[in-house]
């Protein structure tokens, strides 16, 4: 890959995306390789409480009960993940970055283990589960920070797990000193 890694960093959505499904959002990477990329939306609660979904998996929650559940992008919109601490893990657990596992995998036990863990209180400390996700073609993600789609920088924990949702796309604007109100959302080449 002749372009440096983007794992750990998050995409600013640009105001060109306007109109489009990634309008106005924050989305934080997790795997760019040749073969593509990956990442979740972080900024972008539904309107269901994951406490309905540890109801619903027969889980009695003792925690977790005020967290959402988020969607992460278009991509098999059902498909579940947790982006979480790494204080936690399973066997299907994969580091991100240092202090950030991701559970995500097709046969779920990663995830019910860690549902029950939240909901017994010994879980992560830190989590966002996540339906759905973004994903890249080979080369596409390139193509369209060419185009000037996406602002990029390292992800910050913080921003992450601990930031409200309205105000994740202002703290990371306000980092990288972009100033939305400045913006045409038609791009060009200087």
């Amino acid at each position: 890959m002749t372009e440096p890694s983007l794992v750990n960093h998050f995409l600013l959505a640009l105001p060109n995306q306007i109109g489009t499904y990634f309008e106005d959002t924050l989305t934080f990477l997790v795997r760019h390789s040749d073969e593509g990329a990956m990442g979740f939306i972080v900024n972008r609660p539904m309107p269901i409480k994951l406490a309905e979904l540890l109801k619903e998996a027969n889980l009695d929650p003792i925690s977790g009960e005020d967290s959402h559940l988020w969607e992460g992008g278009p991509v098999s919109p059902t498909h579940p993940s947790i982006i979480h601490s790494s204080d936690f893990s399973t066997d299907s657990t994969v580091e991100v970055a240092e202090g950030i596992g991701l559970t995500t995998e097709p046969s779920g036990a990663g995830i019910y283990a860690t549902l029950k863990a939240i909901a017994e209180g010994s879980g992560p400390k830190q989590y966002m589960f996540v339906l759905g996700y973004a994903g890249w073609a080979p080369g596409q993600l390139e193509g369209e920070l060419k185009e000037n789609a996406w602002v990029t920088c390292p992800a910050d924990r913080k921003i992450l797990f601990e930031e409200p949702h309205q105000s994740k796309v202002q703290c990371v604007s306000s980092i990288i000193g972009v100033d939305f109100s400045k913006f045409s959302p038609q791009g060009g080449m200087a």
